[in-house]
């Protein structure tokens, strides 16, 4: 090796000088490569972190907002119904045997006044009705039936033997058919 110099002294902190930079060197390089992995690894997790955080907040808002449009349809129905029209296996029923009637809906909760007092639950979906009686003379049957709102009016038409939907708001040739039209009061 030559250094330019014949004093031990200056030949050896040369020495030093350039081992030294060499392992600087090799440690820097070293370093880099912990580096780089180290940014790729963390942007790597960083960035699927947020990918898992967006798709969350995402479906999320994707169920409240289903969740609030079934609610606001149900919302339709809640509140209390007083019967306008009647109708029982194809005739009109006269208004004074409905006059004092009155039904109330609370989310998929009923009560029905009539003569005596009738409880259950209604569960209700795309114009279809299933209702079971959990209280007074209905208990412990199952009603089907159709329904649809418009014009400010609801229209059931149950089907009392319970053993499939109505397919239309008529009774006519159908004595275990009964039609309802309600106006909310």
């Amino acid at each position: 090796m030559r250094f330019g110099s014949t004093d031990p002294k200056v030949c050896k902190q040369k020495i030093y000088k350039k081992v030294l930079s060499s392992n600087l060197k090799s440690f820097q390089d070293q370093n880099q490569n912990r580096l780089v992995r180290y940014n790729f690894s963390t942007n790597f997790k960083s960035t699927l972190m947020r990918s898992i955080l967006f798709h969350s907040l995402l479906i999320l808002c994707l169920v409240c907002s289903s969740t609030i449009n079934v609610a606001a349809q149900s919302n339709k129905l809640d509140g209390n119904w007083k019967p306008v029209r009647e109708e029982f296996g194809g005739s009109e029923l006269p208004p004074a045997s409905f006059e004092k009637q009155k039904l109330t809906i609370i989310d998929s909760n009923y009560i029905f006044i009539a003569e005596s007092v009738d409880k259950g639950i209604a569960r209700y979906k795309d114009g279809k009705m299933d209702i079971y009686g959990k209280e007074g003379v209905n208990i412990g049957k199952h009603f089907t039936a159709i329904y649809k709102f418009e014009n400010e009016l609801l229209l059931i038409c149950y089907n009392l033997s319970g053993d499939k939907y109505p397919e239309a708001f008529e009774t006519k040739g159908k004595p275990t058919y009964f039609l309802s039209t309600f106006k909310k009061e």
